[in-house]
Formats: C-alpha cells, sequence, structure tokens
C-alpha cells in the first residue's frame, strides 16, 4: 500500500521541496502516527541516524557546559527515541520538527566547524531518507 503523503507544512525555509509537492492530502502534518503505520516510518528514520552517526555526536544529552548559553530548546536522538517509543509524538510533523532542532540547534552552537559540517551532512542525509520514506519527489 502507497503513502498518501502532503507538502503544505512549510515547516524550514531549507525544505521548500516538500511544500511543492502535490498530492491529494490536504493536511499530511495533521496525518498521526497510527495513520498508514507511520511510527514504523519514524523508527526507520531514526534508526538511519543513530547508524549514520558513527561517532555518536547526536545520541546523548549535549549537556555542555556554554551549550545552555546558545542553545534554548537542546533535542538529541536519545530523547526523540524515548519519546517515539513512549508514544509522544502524536503527527510526523512533530517527529521532523525535532529531528530538524537537533540539526538546527548543530548549526547555531558549532557554526562551521568539523561538528557543524557533521551535523549538515547529516541533516542533507535525514532530508533526503524522509523524502524516500515518505515517497516525496
Amino acid at each position: 500500500m502507497g503513502v498518501a503523503v502532503c507538502g503544505s507544512f512549510g515547516l524550514h525555509s531549507s525544505l521548500l521541496y516538500l511544500s511543492a509537492v502535490t498530492v491529494s492530502c490536504p493536511n499530511w502534518s495533521k496525518l498521526t502516527l497510527r495513520h498508514l503505520n507511520l511510527s514504523k516510518k519514524c523508527q526507520y528514520l531514526l534508526i538511519k541516524l543513530y547508524s549514520e552517526d558513527k561517532k555518536r555526536i547526536f545520541g546523548p544529552n549535549p549537556n555542555y557546559t556554554d551549550y545552555s548559553e546558545y542553545i534554548e530548546k537542546p533535542m538529541w536522538l536519545d530523547k526523540i527515541k524515548d519519546k517515539l517509543t513512549s508514544g509522544l509524538y502524536d503527527t510526523v510533523e512533530q517527529f521532523f520538527k525535532d529531528i530538524h532542532l537537533i540539526f538546527s540547534n548543530c548549526a547555531k552552537f558549532n557554526k562551521d566547524n568539523k561538528f557543524g559540517k557533521i551535523g549538515h551532512a547529516l541533516r542533507s542525509a535525514f532530508d533526503a531518507d524522509f523524502k524516500h520514506a515518505f515517497g516525496l519527489q
């Protein structure tokens, strides 16, 4: 069975491709994780992120000494895993926003150093995997 997806939620300016997708679902961002077995797709995407995060930079809580001075809302893969397995995500959009929060925080805190570059590469990989998992063009 195919997955019905829509791209009208415009979460982030770098994700304009989502708003360009035209299919027959007016409220894709409102689909719950119970629809079309979407929770399994999110679990798959999370596993992919863990496997691509070879140095385990994004898994644990980033409680560095000065991190909270720069980052208002910390997010990390282990926290997303806990939220996903506990059923705390109602929609794919919530999951997507938390994943992208990791990368936004990484870019803000690390700028263009090696960790910032790793975060950018991982974000690009996630976006490609997300598009593939949900059949986006």
